[in-house]
């Protein structure tokens, strides 16, 4: 199995331009911090935009990452980084993640990043700081 996490930072362009790029990096470090801290040496974590990462799990279930992913989420949602920056905009670092797992939601390694990606969205039009999973297949 294989599971792969698209994980996007909740309101990064409005937090570069309340608190500048500067703070702006430092919350992108400190969310990584946050998934490295929650992810094992076989785990690997890539920066795929600017406020954007995706995170493979080897070995893992959609269940283990999911729970791996709510809890990255809770984690960062704790950070204080913007609270102590005093700015007022936006206080709290969240993110929006979504999670699918191969060969338990697609037939191919081609639809992982599609179904994972497609269950980020949901996450960010579900109101952001959560995580939604692609569906498992259907057996037949």
């Amino acid at each position: 199995p294989l599971c792969l996490i698209m994980v996007d930072l909740d309101r990064f362009r409005e937090i570069n331009g309340a608190y500048g790029n500067e703070t702006g990096d430092r919350v992108i470090l400190e969310a990584v911090r946050v998934f490295k801290k929650n992810l094992r040496p076989s785990d690997i974590i890539a920066r795929y935009g600017g406020d954007e990462f995706t995170v493979l799990l080897p070995g893992t279930s959609l269940e283990e990452t999911d729970g791996i992913a709510w809890r990255v989420c809770r984690e960062v949602s704790e950070l204080t980084l913007l609270k102590d920056a005093g700015g007022g905009v936006i206080e709290q670092i969240t993110t929006s993640q979504g999670v699918a797992g191969y060969p338990e939601c697609v037939s191919d390694l081609e639809e992982l990043r599609a179904a994972a990606d497609s269950a980020l969205y949901r996450a960010k039009e579900a109101g952001k700081n959560r995580v939604e999973s692609a569906a498992p297949r259907r057996s037949t």
